[in-house]
């Protein structure tokens, strides 16, 4: 593992941006990765917003974790 988080870094640094494999997290796939954002994100009987249209998921591992989820809506835009 500590392999592959040197590789991610050394791949991702830039000048003036240097990433170092202790910076890096590796997850099975992006619904680890979403849990544990919500889960830094807040505690149990705090609240997220999340944008309307949303993807279900994210109501799923909040409340799962006990964590309330507030919705506002997201305006369009036609501009280019």
């Amino acid at each position: 593992m500590e392999l592959a988080r040197e590789a991610v870094a050394v791949y991702t640094s830039c000048p003036g941006a240097s990433i170092e494999a202790k910076d890096v997290i590796l997850t099975s796939g992006s619904s680890c990765a979403l849990e544990m954002c919500i889960n830094v994100l807040a505690n149990p009987g705090q609240n997220i917003l999340v944008p309307r249209p949303v993807f279900p998921l994210y109501r799923t591992l909040a409340q799962s974790a006990g964590i309330e989820v507030k919705y506002y809506n997201l305006l369009v835009s036609f501009e280019i």
